[in-house]
């Protein structure tokens, strides 16, 4: 498990967030993670819908940050 995907998984636990679902902290977590991977996606396809590279340039970036793919594939 990633160290940022534990500390959320952490943090959701702490303030008892999976309680309203039933669901737990680690799916939650996962979802989350996607959330973010889909939003990065989603805002490279943009900038270069509109021609420019806008946040992509500015990190250096090629490609999404993620793999929606990749995104909690473990379950500890």
């Amino acid at each position: 498990m990633s160290d940022f995907k534990k500390a959320m998984t952490d943090i959701i636990n702490m303030h008892c967030m999976e309680n309203g679902s039933d669901t737990p902290d680690y799916i939650l977590a996962q979802y989350l993670l996607g959330c973010l991977v889909n939003f990065d996606t989603a805002t490279m396809a943009r900038d270069k819908w509109h021609g420019h590279s806008g946040l992509t340039e500015k990190l250096g970036l090629d490609e999404p940050l993620g793999d929606p793919k990749g995104v909690g594939d473990d379950s500890s």
